[in-house]
């Protein structure tokens, strides 16, 4: 018995030993191996097409947005844009008296222009059936030799107010067969969030996205939401599940610091992985 109990305190000694000692020799970030080049182009084309949408969205909800508080002050058909470079143009629906909204919005570029660091060109032309702000109303977006970067971007997103889900105004973009340029093709089906804590806001993004180019087929799925501030440039937090063919794989990024460093698990193997 004593031999027992004495066997029996050195092996829970051991297991003590070793969980503190892989506590305390976790790995630093910068000691993680490179991410593999097959893995990295899946990942900078992910980002590239993310931030293809992101502007879309971006520009579509701040114009439309400015546009109809515009109209319905000045009764006109036109009004000043967000963006400096762009020219924006409206129709009202008047059909019913008591609630009148703006149904169309034609967000032009007449020539190339930077805003922001980022140059577009072409137009974003968005129909709806209700003001931006009232939830349940949908905008159909298209697009007319509209592009990003000197990059052409077709499809017919659509964009859905879902009002207020747990205080968090909430829209939700989706998309079958996006085209950017000659680079990819994608379908998205996403919710987006917006908060705003101590003046600062926050985008958390959730849902999945398919993503076909140079013969490879990848699909994603947020495993936890996604998060973004105005203030920083990158994804601060959540994770995506990253799945082509057989291969599940994660990419994390990280628990809310405003930096680029992302983590990329593949068969328990943990990489880094820079957002670009």
């Amino acid at each position: 018995m004593k031999n027992s109990t004495k066997t029996f305190l050195i092996l829970a000694l051991g297991v003590i030993i070793v969980s503190s000692c892989s506590k305390n020799n976790k790995v630093a970030y910068e000691d993680l191996p490179t991410i593999k080049t097959e893995d990295k182009v899946v990942l900078d084309t992910m980002e590239q097409a993310d931030a293809a949408y992101t502007q879309v969205y971006t520009v579509v909800h701040t114009e439309v947005s400015n546009v109809e508080d515009q109209a319905f002050k000045t009764g006109g058909s036109s009004g000043l844009a967000s963006d400096p470079n762009a020219v924006v143009t409206c129709e009202i629906d008047s059909t019913d008296k008591a609630n009148k909204y703006v149904s169309k919005v034609t967000i032009s570029y007449p020539t190339p222009s930077v805003w922001n660091g980022v140059t577009k060109s072409g137009k974003i032309i968005v129909t709806k059936n209700g003001k931006i702000t009232t939830p349940g109303t949908m905008c159909y977006i298209t697009f007319e030799n509209f592009t990003i970067n000197g990059i052409s971007i077709s499809g017919t997103p659509t964009l859905e107010n879902k009002g207020f889900v747990n205080a968090t105004y909430t829209m939700a973009l989706k998309m079958n067969d996006g085209i950017y340029g000659s680079i990819f093709h994608l379908s998205l089906d996403l919710t987006l969030g917006f908060t705003i804590s101590n003046g600062s806001y926050a985008l958390t993004m959730s849902g999945t996205e398919t993503l076909t180019f140079n013969g490879r087929t990848v699909k994603s799925s947020c495993t936890s939401p996604l998060m973004r501030a105005l203030d920083c440039d990158f994804i601060k937090k959540g994770a995506k599940e990253i799945v082509e063919g057989s291969d599940k794989k994660i990419l994390d990024y990280g628990d809310g610091t405003c930096d680029a460093k992302s983590t990329f698990i593949v068969k328990g193997i943990t990489y880094q992985y820079t957002q670009q």
